[in-house]
């Protein structure tokens, strides 16, 4: 466990921005509970996730900004899981986000979920010999689901 939270889930890029699509002002019932699940310390993600959505101009970053304090630096643990995904999973980073400087979230939120024992939620999905979050977690055995598996595990219906 990292600091003073035991997470339930790590939430990827992907889920972020698709959250968008699902207006405040009639899925009051999802935002009500997500906003509990987030306070409880139970829905967490790393700062490259943050990094990624605020170069964004729309109601994904709106969402990123109301929830700044789930974006957590790397600590030394997931540092150490970051170095060895990515030795083993070079394909994660894109030589563009390499060369600009661009933020790589993939390796980060894995070693999140890795240290935290957490579910990654994503929108990936597995593919046979690909070097992919869904791969990688399985790799490591930590469970990874779509928003949709996310909604049905939490017993969310609207």
């Amino acid at each position: 466990m990292i600091g003073f939270f035991n997470p339930k889930y790590v939430i990827d890029t992907g889920p972020l921005i698709d959250l968008k699509d699902y207006y405040a002002d009639v899925f009051v019932t999802l935002w009500e509970n997500l906003d509990s699940l987030i306070r409880q310390g139970d829905l967490i993600s790393s700062s490259e996730v943050y990094r990624e959505l605020k170069k964004r101009d729309d109601e994904a970053k709106a969402i990123a900004d109301k929830y700044k304090f789930i974006f957590r630096k790397p600590e030394v643990e997931e540092q150490r899981y970051v170095k060895e995904i990515l030795a083993n999973h070079r394909e994660l980073i894109k030589q563009k986000n390499i060369d600009g400087g661009l933020p790589v979230a993939d390796p980060f939120i894995i070693a999140l979920a890795i240290c935290n024992n957490a579910v990654l939620i994503t929108s990936e999905l597995f593919k046979i010999n690909s070097h992919n979050i869904p791969n990688i977690c399985k790799e490591y055995k930590i469970e990874c689901i779509n928003l949709k598996g996310f909604f049905i595990r939490e017993g969310w219906k609207f």
